[in-house]
């Protein structure tokens, strides 16, 4: 209201005028002349990223993999717990990890409640040695130790009612995003 104040009607015109004349501006077709000018590359040319996969508990019934990550894996000492884990081992700077959460179990009545629990995930408060920890000094902490946290739908790893937990970090905190995992699960 005040810059249409500002600018009066003569200004409001000149500058809806401007406006029309870039939209027409942008939306004029690119000459194929000018499109032409570049090649099109061959698909040969197209290099996918490489991985190196790697299974542990019930993931093992898949297959394994056939490189060092699978390796690596089978030299650690097996887990107790039944969960089905695969690993990606893909050259990058940072550590991706990705917690794929089924929610049939979730009773019915149960389920409306999802995206409560969806909201406030990240954005509760913590119990640490005892101590209550504020949300906002949680999501500071989670802020300071990773690059990226998120919990969203499952759904583009095919699983429209599951959920997934993930975080992106430096190599160096990893061990801290693992304790984030932990401490964002069962003591929250």
């Amino acid at each position: 209201a005040k810059r249409k104040e500002e600018l009066g009607p003569e200004g409001l015109a000149k500058l809806g005028k401007r406006l029309e004349e870039a939209k027409k501006k942008n939306d004029a077709p690119i000459p194929a002349s000018l499109i032409d000018q570049w090649s099109v590359p061959g698909t040969d040319s197209i290099h996918f990223i490489e991985s190196d996969t790697a299974r542990s508990g019930h993931a093992r019934s898949v297959g394994l993999g056939a490189g060092s990550a699978q390796k690596f894996i089978d030299a650690a000492p097996n887990g107790k717990a039944p969960l089905f884990i695969q690993f990606e081992d893909v050259p990058t700077n940072f550590v991706h990890i990705t917690i794929h959460i089924g929610t049939s179990q979730v009773p019915d009545e149960l389920k409306p409640l999802m995206p409560i629990f969806n909201d406030n995930f990240f954005n509760t408060h913590i119990m640490r040695n005892g101590e209550q920890v504020g949300f906002e000094q949680v999501v500071m902490e989670l802020e300071r130790d990773t690059i990226s946290y998120a919990l969203s739908s499952a759904r583009s790893l095919g699983d429209a009612d599951g959920i997934m937990i993930q975080f992106q970090v430096e190599p160096e905190k990893y061990a801290a995003a693992v304790e984030w995992i932990q401490t964002m699960m069962f003591d929250s």
